[in-house]
């Protein structure tokens, strides 16, 4: 079995120049997110089947193996896109770690978290040849000093908690990576039970993560510099009602926020439900 992983490793990783070998296609990861996550019924919700994943944490910890084969040097030589992607992958498939380092035991992803150390400041993982955690990731190196300049990786980052946005049921790869971060969006948006305008309350309740992360939606991107100017954008998908989209895009409804529910995303207690 040891022999087995090792080929795969080399296969998917090289053994010479990660700069040039390494899998921009991220398969090993896209292989188990289409094994292992769920589209529910709605259309709008993935959830993850931690159990069966579990199974697999072999093949994860080999895909985080191939992360950390990448230099900060070498990482640095990739185009933007190439690099935003990595990063995406790497935080997201290090959430599913963490998730799976005390599954089946917890409700939440709060329940590891410590008196002095939240689950997302946990120096657990291995990148660029140093321990890293989660918050690092977002904040540190995708984040500061408007590194990328996405506002839309709040709809790709994933929590495991069902508020979140749904983890996407394929990796992220550098050809396509705009095109994903906006059918993220899409969905999230779209989502009722995330997102939506209340017409009798000329109000629109939206996710804590617009409040937390309002400064990202507010420097520009596409010519945008509110949220209001952002959810104007995108009234189509509040509402099927072309009055109340023309009230959204006045900018005039007050904006609500959303309570957010840390529930794990986990499939099988889902549908004991």
């Amino acid at each position: 079995m040891k022999k087995i992983f090792y080929g795969l490793f080399l296969i998917y990783f090289g053994s010479i120049n990660p700069l040039f070998a390494f899998d921009h296609q991220h398969m090993l990861w896209n292989d188990l997110l289409q094994s292992f996550v769920i589209t529910m019924p709605d259309g709008h919700s993935n959830m993850v089947d931690y159990q069966k994943f579990k199974k697999q944490e072999k093949k994860l910890d080999l895909y985080l193996s191939g992360l950390n084969t990448i230099s900060t040097t070498d990482f640095n030589k990739w185009e933007k896109s190439k690099r935003l992607a990595f990063l995406m992958n790497a935080y997201n498939a290090f959430t599913v770690k963490l998730i799976l380092l005390e599954y089946p035991k917890l409700e939440s992803i709060k329940d590891m978290s410590s008196f002095f150390t939240s689950p997302w400041e946990r120096k657990l993982f291995d990148l660029f040849g140093r321990k890293i955690y989660l918050d690092e990731i977002e904040h540190e190196m995708i984040r500061k000093n408007d590194n990328y300049e996405e506002p839309y990786i709040h709809f790709a980052l994933v929590c495991a908690a069902w508020s979140c946005p749904p983890i996407r049921k394929e990796a992220y790869v550098y050809e396509r990576l705009n095109q994903q971060l906006e059918e993220n969006l899409i969905q999230f948006l779209s989502d009722k039970k995330r997102n939506y305008y209340n017409a009798k309350e000329q109000t629109l309740y939206i996710s804590k993560i617009f409040d937390w992360y309002q400064v990202d939606f507010e420097k520009g991107y596409k010519g945008i510099h509110s949220l209001k100017e952002f959810f104007a954008s995108w009234a189509h998908l509040f509402t099927e009602s072309k009055q109340d989209q023309r009230f959204i895009q006045s900018q005039k409804a007050d904006i609500g926020y959303i309570d957010y529910n840390w529930k794990l995303n986990d499939y099988n207690r889902v549908m004991k439900n």
